[in-house]
């Protein structure tokens, strides 16, 4: 009997993997308000980051993001992936706009 071997994805170069984080907004009676896609901001946590992106110089530069950190991205971003039965995001350390602190 084989046991069915887990997922796993590594990113390359400057890409990071990210777990989309949803607020719920939620009057004081309990009525689900929905996120207001004007605004066109997305919030997320890194679960994994490439090693780096090569530079003109031909050396590599790492990244300034870590997996952990809680980012700010565009809603037109990333490519969307199922790992494990999870819905996940790679895309570019570029597409970050923002680290929450």
């Amino acid at each position: 009997m084989s046991k069915k071997k887990s997922e796993e994805v590594r990113p390359l170069y400057d890409r990071i993997v990210v777990k989309e984080t949803i607020s719920e907004n939620v009057s004081e009676s309990g009525i689900f308000l929905g996120e207001s896609e004007s605004d066109g901001w997305r919030r997320g946590e890194i679960l994994k980051v490439g090693h780096g992106r090569v530079s003109e110089s031909g050396k590599m530069k790492p990244l300034s993001i870590e997996v952990g950190d809680k980012i700010i991205f565009s809603s037109h971003v990333g490519a969307e992936i199922k790992v494990n039965g999870q819905d996940l995001l790679v895309m570019n350390e570029d597409d970050v706009v923002a680290i929450e602190e």
